[in-house]
């Protein structure tokens, strides 16, 4: 027979190891607690960063799709004049004057693809890179001769990445019945089933497409 004194000190070794699990749980969801802390930190500084970018590159525009040597030494003239033939509405301006600096990626982004370095453009005020960004989206591609090419607004790296993973995103969700938006600089607005709902990551995109694949 097992003696009252035995017992009492298995219930107290008992007891000591509940003790020591209790703290040991208590500290995992601490960590838990801090690492979620410092994931919303960390993407709280990552997007405060990107605004930065976004916002030094705001009178930025990228110009993508013009083959390489016609320009010749003179890039601000030859672009000035592509611009104005594709945009007569613009044949007013002085671009040339309006024009800070001006200058081809100094590397391609993919080397293996055959298309031309974009240009990339800084005006001296953000009102006229917005009138001729805002023609630009009218027309989208402008076709020359046997070649085209493209205006859009300059973004940082990240904003560019997520831009792309949106618009992988886009045709799936149409093909589900929504009504898609993207909007600038890079989150979609989504209309279902008359809510309308505003996603900025690619990851939460994802999961919404589940939610309506799942209702249907």
């Amino acid at each position: 027979m097992i003696s009252e004194t035995k017992i009492n000190q298995l219930t107290d070794r008992v007891g000591k190891v509940e003790e020591v699990m209790e703290q040991q749980k208590n500290q995992v969801l601490a960590n838990s607690q801090d690492n979620t802390h410092l994931k919303r930190g960390e993407r709280a500084l990552q997007d405060k960063l990107e605004f930065l970018e976004n916002n030094m590159r705001r009178n930025n525009i990228r110009v993508l799709g013009v083959p390489e040597g016609p320009e010749g030494a003179d890039l601000k003239g030859y672009l000035e004049s592509l611009i104005k033939d594709a945009m007569p509405g613009l044949a007013y301006l002085k671009l040339e004057d309006d024009i800070q600096r001006i200058h081809r990626d100094p590397f391609k982004k993919n080397v293996g693809r055959k298309s031309p370095r974009r240009i990339l453009v800084n005006f001296a005020t953000y009102s006229i890179k917005e009138r001729i960004l805002s023609e630009a989206l009218k027309v989208g591609n402008f076709v020359k001769d046997d070649w085209s090419f493209r205006i859009r607004s300059d973004v940082s790296r990240a904003t560019l990445d997520r831009q792309w993973e949106l618009g992988k995103l886009i045709q799936e969700l149409r093909s589900l019945g929504a009504t898609v938006q993207l909007r600038f600089p890079a989150a979609l607005r989504i209309m279902w089933q008359n809510k309308t709902h505003n996603i900025r990551e690619p990851e939460e995109v994802k999961a919404f497409i589940e939610q309506i694949k799942s209702s249907q």
